[in-house]
Formats: C-alpha cells, structure tokens, sequence
C-alpha cells in the first residue's frame, strides 16, 4: 500500500476515527508493529467539487467559495498533513516535556502512516464533566490544568516566533496517563504554517 519501506500485512483493521476528510485505521504491517493509518474518505473530493461549484455559482457567496475551496483542498493533501506534523514536532510545542508529536512514518497525497496514539481523546475524558466531575475521571482537574498550559503553549509560539496551530480542538489530541501525571499526544494540527510577525 505505502511503498517499498512499509507493506500492511492484512487488510485495513478497525476504524478508529472519521472525519470530514479522512479516515483512521489501525492497520499490521510488515515489520509487525501497528500504525494509525490515515486515507481519505470515498468519493470525498467529487462532494466538495460539487458542493464548490454550486457556491461558486450563487453570486452573493461566489468569492467566500473561492477561499473555501483553498482550504478544503489543502485538507485533501495527506503529503502536507504529514510534513506539517513533522514541522510541529521540532516547534517548542512539540518539544515540550508535557506534549508530544506523533511520528510520522510515510505521508502520500492520499495515505497518512503513523504511531498510534493511544487513550481518550481530550474531549472524550472530559464529556460529561459537571457537578461530580471530580468522581468522573480522577486525572480530569489534571487534564484541564495541562489543557491551559497547552493553550498557553500555543500562544506563545504564536507570539515568539510566529507558528500558527490551525487545528487545536480537543478531538485531535489524545490523554496519556502515568499516575497522576499527565500528558498530551498531539496528533492533528490542521494546515500548520509560521508566519511573519
């Protein structure tokens, strides 16, 4: 599937996430190790076509589907998700001692190979916090403390050096815990660029 380095072993095992674009699967592959396999999505790049040209052709929102299209066809680069990732990683965000990058092992426009982040999703460990939050997950004051910090984090390198983090919800970072410590896997950050400030 992926070139001559890395061959999956069977087929694409379990789907582990879907979004707009793409899918993820944990896939087996020759050197016997599991990675988060990344493809788009069948048929995706015909319904944004299509749903483009029909915006493109109502005058009011003509030019607000011209720079829509840039940004959902970026979203369709896997090649760029994958170089994006690996630019993040050696940003200070990246070599935080409390976040960490998910190593990319192959990027194609259409296929994403990399480590497998294991654990909820921010979002999922903190779903349903209210009230009894404290019994709902005993890391969730924790997790909400590191999520600040990585907020702050992401400021920060806006402002020192000019890295723009275009994708930072808590769907696209996974808990790890050891004890009552607790650290983030990053492993989506949209169309990363740096900018001059």
């Amino acid at each position: 599937l992926v070139g001559s380095e890395m061959c999956i072993r069977d087929r694409m095992g379990n789907c582990i996430g879907t979004g707009s674009v793409k899918q993820v699967h944990i896939c087996k592959f020759d050197d016997g190790k599991e990675y988060a396999v990344a493809v788009l999505r069948r048929n995706v790049e015909e319904e944004a076509l299509s749903s483009l040209d029909a915006l493109t052709n109502a005058e009011d929102v003509a030019i607000v589907a011209k720079r829509l299209g840039r940004l959902v066809f970026g979203e369709f680069n896997l090649f760029s998700e994958g170089e994006a990732l690996e630019e993040f990683a050696a940003t200070p965000i990246g070599l935080h001692h409390r976040f960490s990058v998910v190593r990319v092992h192959h990027h194609s426009p259409k296929c994403l190979v990399e480590e497998v982040a294991r654990g909820e999703t921010i979002s999922k460990a903190l779903k349903g916090c209210g009230k009894d939050w404290r019994e709902k997950h005993p890391n969730v004051q924790n997790i909400m403390l590191l999520l600040t910090e990585y907020h702050r984090a992401v400021f920060d390198a806006f402002i020192k050096d000019g890295l723009i983090h275009s994708d930072i919800h808590l769907g696209n970072a996974i808990v790890q815990l050891d004890g009552e410590d607790v650290r983030f896997a990053l492993f989506d950050v949209g169309q990363f660029e740096t900018c001059l400030l």
